[in-house]
């Protein structure tokens, strides 16, 4: 995404080539102003797979109880919806401005969350124990 890699960069062509292919289908929802077909095109991508919804789901076993793993999913959701609807809006207002770099600005997004989870993931202790290796008790 960054360019530093040149093979990659065609490798990424190529994979985009038959991506567009598998999305041609949905042209018409992507591209239409009506607010049903932007509806049901929501409805569409909600049945892609993500991480982060397995991640939650597996919080929301953790719960111990259906009302408590429904909590959880709910908060995943309302979370969800407030910072994609954030991501949304900050991203009209600078569209003409960053089109140019948003590959690069997202590519620097994945490389900084690639770098704090490998941080983490390194300090466990830090962060076991309710943060009590913070503060020198055992």
């Amino acid at each position: 995404m960054m360019g530093w890699l040149p093979a990659v960069a065609s490798l990424g062509q190529s994979s985009a080539a038959v991506t567009s292919r598998f999305l041609r289908p949905l042209r018409e929802l992507l591209t239409s102003p009506k607010l049903s077909r932007r509806f049901a095109l929501g409805l569409a991508l909600g049945l892609l797979p993500c991480g982060l919804i397995y991640a939650a789901l597996v919080k929301s076993l953790a719960a111990g109880s259906p009302f408590g793993g429904a909590i959880s999913m709910l908060a995943f959701g309302i979370g969800t919806a407030v910072s994609l609807l954030a991501i949304g809006l900050i991203s009209t207002s600078f569209r003409g401005r960053l089109v140019r770099w948003s590959s690069q600005i997202a590519a620097a997004a994945v490389i900084v969350m690639g770098a704090v989870l490998l941080w983490r993931a390194s300090m466990p202790a830090v962060f076991s124990a309710g943060g009590h290796a913070l503060h020198g008790h055992h």
